[in-house]
């Protein structure tokens, strides 16, 4: 488990550093340097900054194991396999016909 943890923690510190730092150093860079032929990829990277947010959320899921559980059963239950979670729709409860 710790392990796992920090796994989990060293891919939330390098997400931001990736998919933050390195576009907007992109950014810095043509614009100090004045570098017009990586002006369309500095542009480009700032889908990166957009979508960090999206993927540090995706990290966490995937790597907590009981997020990544509850995530596989509603997609299985979404797609109609139910087969594959062992599991019914609706309550456990049964009713009580019993009139006292």
């Amino acid at each position: 488990m710790h392990k796992t943890a920090l796994i989990s923690l060293a891919m939330q510190l390098v997400i931001p550093g990736v998919l933050i730092i390195v576009p907007m150093d992109l950014c810095m860079f043509v614009v100090l340097t004045e570098a017009n032929g990586l002006q369309e990829l500095a542009t480009d990277s700032m889908f990166m900054v957009g979508s960090h947010s999206m993927c540090q959320c995706t990290v966490m899921i995937m790597s907590n194991a009981r997020y990544r559980r509850v995530l596989k059963e509603k997609a299985w239950r979404i797609l109609r396999l139910d087969f594959l979670t062992n599991q019914q729709y609706g309550s456990s409860v049964e009713p009580n016909y019993n009139d006292h």
